[in-house]
């Protein structure tokens, strides 16, 4: 299994989170805008992978231990 940085994941988290939150601003502020209906879902579940990634090396102590 690929161990990625936990820095890489915070930020990717960070990241997905940021566009996450301005879709749902941009939703709210233009009438116009229509997100595609399944954009909640897939936005969660990315951020929630990644968020148990984070928890998995919390779990083994850090990034540098193999998986066993």
């Amino acid at each position: 299994m690929i161990t990625l940085p936990r820095w890489l994941l915070v930020t990717l988290v960070l990241v997905i989170t940021g566009v996450w939150v301005a879709s749902f601003v941009a939703g709210l502020l233009d009438n116009g805008y229509d997100p595609p209906e399944s954009i909640n879902l897939v936005f969660s579940a990315m951020v929630a992978a990644l968020l148990a990634q984070i928890g998995r090396q919390n779990r083994r102590g850090g990034d540098d231990k193999d998986e066993s």
